[in-house]
């Protein structure tokens, strides 16, 4: 269970830094992130997301499709400066 507080709060640590806002209630992004996951075979941007009890569950951009990644996959946050 601490693996999961670990990525959300690592999840908060990144859109504070890089001053995206988030809003939970309609899981919209200020600007877009990308999340690094699966031994960095993935890379999803992120436009909108929801956090869940162990999973992120992201909308595409058009909102035709959605993919849960569960926490303990998530590697990393990034921008196209810095890495989290």
């Amino acid at each position: 269970m601490g693996e999961l507080h670990k990525t959300v709060e690592k999840f908060y640590r990144a859109l504070d830094a890089l001053h995206i806002e988030y809003d939970a209630e309609t899981g919209r992004l200020s600007e877009p992130i990308i999340m690094i996951a699966y031994n960095a075979n993935r890379r999803f941007v992120i436009d909108r997301v929801f956090l869940f009890k162990r999973f992120f569950l992201i909308f595409d951009k058009d909102q035709t499709d959605v993919t849960k990644v569960f926490y303990d996959k998530v590697q990393s946050f990034r921008s196209t400066v810095k890495k989290f």
